[in-house]
């Protein structure tokens, strides 16, 4: 038929975030479960992977961390990843980035990346976090914030760890393949 035109189908890109908790520890296998089918990039922020060990990452996963503009040599490297990325997948999600997102501050790739997001595409976060941390006032003001703002909570184990990978990798995509029917 002249003229007509062929949907391209791709995987979905997912840039995946990881903050500084012992929860970090899964993050390399949180990437493979994604990558079954899902292109990702990987980005932490700078306490986020003293937990994961760059040789655990699968092959063709980068992990790009930022302490410094120039050390990329891309001043817009945030938006480069939000506009390229059809979700942002944060797990673990640390109080401490969860506060940065809640007050809108950017101080590190991640949550400049998530200052840069397009709120008509789907950001998901999974905090992990000890108990008492989890069950704090603060730590619900903000979560109840967030959510004002359209992200998805994946909330975390009784105890306040990070919801199973599966679960995550799972709401994701569901989320995903409901967003791509429509």
């Amino acid at each position: 038929m002249a003229g007509s035109i062929t949907p391209v189908h791709r995987k979905p890109r997912i840039v995946l975030g990881a903050c500084g908790c012992a929860a970090a520890l899964d993050f390399p296998r949180l990437c493979r479960s994604f990558l079954n089918w899902a292109e990702v990039k990987a980005v932490g922020t700078p306490d986020g992977f003293k937990y994961v060990e760059h040789v655990a990452m699968p092959v063709g996963v980068s992990l790009l961390i930022k302490d410094d503009w120039k050390s990329f040599h891309d001043p817009v490297l945030h938006r480069h990843l939000a506009a390229w990325a059809d979700a942002l997948v944060i797990a673990p999600l640390s109080a401490n980035t969860l506060s940065k997102i809640d007050a809108g501050l950017c101080d590190n790739l991640l949550t400049d990346i998530v200052r840069a997001w397009d709120c008509g595409k789907p950001l998901f976060v999974a905090p992990a976090m000890t108990y008492m941390t989890w069950k704090n006032t603060i730590t619900k003001k903000s979560i109840e914030s967030i959510r004002q703002h359209g992200i998805k909570v994946i909330g975390p184990a009784e105890s306040g760890g990070m919801a199973e990978i599966y679960s995550i990798v799972d709401k994701v995509k569901s989320d995903l393949w409901i967003l791509s029917v429509n």
